[in-house]
């Protein structure tokens, strides 16, 4: 036996060794909703879907009398429809990212060396990583647009208006308020960096008194409340839920550091 095949024979089996190593690694790192990549890749896209239909919906009642409402509830909708259906696809992608860094070759040195460098945790949590504010952001732009419509519209579903009062009613408050939601659009994006919000609750309310004035204040007082539901149901959750994830990412590093 010639010394380079048994130097090659030594490399494969370190390379089988170390291989077995990495599959384990593998069967043990979080999966589906366990999977912080996989949450934040479904967050932004149910935040990107939500966010597409409320713009719609937003054109919408500058153009037409009909069917805002059904615009309204279809964001809700293609929201869940669209974090249910990234998940699963952000799931299959993220083991066959992680399967790939572990993939052997023909030549047992580069297998050796690949192998060696191979860090399945590491790789995770980068990825992970890249989607940080997206993820955070994209829900809160969504949560944002559709939460104040669809909060004007409960009491008037409690009291049984019709879909032609609903839409009408759609059509005066989003028609009054663009500024407002363009300076709300900013708010959310910026959230996850500033994660200030009862500040621009007050901005928003001010914006608000053009034209709230000219309807007594009423408008005005809508906004006011409005924004601090939206700040209480969306916002602050959102802030516990970056905590808890970045405290999650720490203790996996922690974990998996040798």
């Amino acid at each position: 036996m010639s010394p380079f095949r048994t130097a090659t024979e030594i490399v494969e089996a370190e390379v089988a060794v170390l291989e077995a190593e990495h599959r384990r690694v593998l069967a043990s790192l979080p999966s589906g909703h366990r999977s912080l990549f996989v949450r934040r890749t479904a967050r932004i896209a149910a935040g990107v879907a939500g966010t597409a239909v409320a713009a719609v919906m937003l054109i919408a009642v500058q153009a037409t009398a009909r069917g805002h409402a059904r615009l309204l509830f279809a964001g809700w909708a293609a929201a869940a429809i669209a974090y249910a259906v990234a998940a699963a696809a952000a799931s299959l992608v993220l083991r066959r990212r992680l399967r790939r860094a572990i993939v052997r070759t023909d030549d047992p040195f580069r297998d050796h060396a690949a192998l060696r460098a191979a860090d399945l945790p590491g790789l995770e949590h980068a990825l992970a990583g890249r989607r940080s504010h997206a993820s955070y952001a994209w829900p809160l732009v969504a949560i944002t647009l559709l939460g104040p419509p669809t909060l004007l519209l409960l009491p008037g579903l409690a009291m049984g208006a019709s879909s032609r009062e609903l839409d009408e009613w759609l059509r005066f408050t989003c028609g009054v308020s663009p500024h407002i939601f363009g300076y709300a659009i900013v708010v959310a994006w910026r959230y996850p960096r500033t994660q200030r919000v009862w500040g621009h609750v007050l901005w928003a309310t001010v914006l608000s008194l053009f034209p709230g004035v000219l309807f007594a204040g009423i408008s005005t007082l809508i906004v006011f409340l409005t924004a601090a539901m939206i700040a209480i149901v969306g916002f602050l959750p959102m802030s516990a839920l970056m905590v808890r994830e970045g405290m999650t990412m720490r203790w996996q590093l922690d974990r998996d550091t040798p």
